[in-house]
């Protein structure tokens, strides 16, 4: 397992360096949990995504035991987005209870410039992030690959025309 980069007795940050992905690990203790230290937790956390310059997201929430306020989104949208932005974010993976992911399963939300997926375990969830970039990098290489034989294609053939 890879050394965290920072913990307390609420969470710890865990950088994995494929997919690019910085995991929040929340601990038990949050049964004690105040809003004020939800929210100086998420602030710390987009703190070392934009030092890290981490593309992806991992929240595992399976020792979560705070109750959300109301208030969480509005704070989330104006506190926590523009920094992810700032940072690139691509993709949020959420790693959850199985009864909770049970509910979410399904879903894949956009948020504000990222996606949000929900999953049982952390192995599912970096197959994930990792998905999307083998996609990213066949494409290129197929576009690439392509581009590369249709120049030379046409420069073999330059008497070539097509009406």
């Amino acid at each position: 397992m890879e050394k965290p980069l920072f913990q307390n007795s609420l969470y710890e940050f865990v950088l994995l360096k494929e997919p690019n992905a910085l995991v929040f690990n929340w601990k038990d203790e949050t049964r004690s949990m105040t809003y004020d230290d939800f929210q100086e937790a998420c602030g710390n956390y987009a703190g070392f995504v934009i030092e890290y310059h981490t593309a992806n997201l991992i929240v595992n929430s399976k020792e979560f035991h705070f109750e959300l306020p109301e208030k969480y989104r509005a704070w989330k949208n104006e506190n926590l987005n523009p920094r992810y932005a700032k940072a690139g974010v691509s993709k949020q993976a959420f790693v959850m209870r199985t009864k909770d992911y049970e509910l979410f399963k399904q879903e894949e939300v956009q948020d504000e410039g990222y996606v949000n997926r929900y999953f049982d375990t952390q192995e599912q969830a970096v197959t994930w992030l990792n998905a999307d970039l083998w996609r990213i990098i066949k494409t290129t290489y197929y576009e690439r690959h392509l581009k590369e034989t249709l120049t030379l294609s046409k420069s073999s053939f330059p008497n070539f025309k097509i009406n």
